[in-house]
């Protein structure tokens, strides 16, 4: 029941270590246990707080110091599923995001007032590109930026629905240009001008 215990070499458990309080700041290497956290591990140095090995003492992933971030080495993945169907990682030039070849790659978003934002952070050049699926990938069409430019590209005809798939404006390859009043047509270009 001593107040701290200090051994030199290594210490054999017949059984579990049962932390039973917080650690603290400024802990140079501390385990401990809350109710409410569950395990903690506390580190402290010049370099990362906390660092995982593997059994090659090859570096897992770390927690840089300071930060509540996670440092995965170049190359490492985070992978998921059962039969590691998915998986995230850099491999010192790209970031990738990798699905099996059978399973679709779906980004979702949620709720009513968020939105789900791709930028391009160089500047210029191709913001999106969407294909269609098969043996040959066709492309369907894109979202394409320059300095004073924003262009949606379709492959064929472009259409704009609103509420839950109501026409508000057709735009059809080597045809006219369509617009609808509550789902209603009411001007439509022609080859010879318009159609009201």
């Amino acid at each position: 029941t001593a107040d701290s215990l200090t051994v030199n070499g290594d210490a054999e458990v017949t059984g579990t270590v049962n932390p039973s309080g917080d650690t603290a700041s400024g802990d140079a290497a501390a385990v401990g246990f809350t109710s409410a956290e569950g395990l903690i591990l506390t580190g402290q140095g010049s370099t990362s707080d906390i660092t995982l090995k593997n059994d090659a003492d090859a570096v897992v992933f770390s927690v840089p110091t300071g930060t509540d971030d996670i440092l995965f080495p170049d190359g490492a993945k985070v992978i998921f599923g059962a039969g590691s169907d998915f998986s995230i990682n850099h491999d010192a030039s790209d970031g990738n995001l990798l699905t099996l070849a059978a399973n679709p790659l779906e980004i979702h978003q949620a709720g009513t007032n968020s939105a789900l934002q791709i930028y391009r952070d160089t500047g210029d050049g191709t913001l999106l590109q969407f294909f269609a699926g098969g043996s040959g990938l066709t492309e369907r069409g894109s979202i394409l930026t320059d300095t004073n430019l924003i262009a949606l590209n379709a492959n064929k005809d472009f259409k704009i629905r609103v509420n839950n798939g109501e026409a508000a404006a057709d735009f059809l390859a080597d045809g006219a240009a369509k617009l609808y009043f509550d789902a209603s047509e009411k001007l439509a270009t022609t080859s010879t001008g318009i159609n009201v």
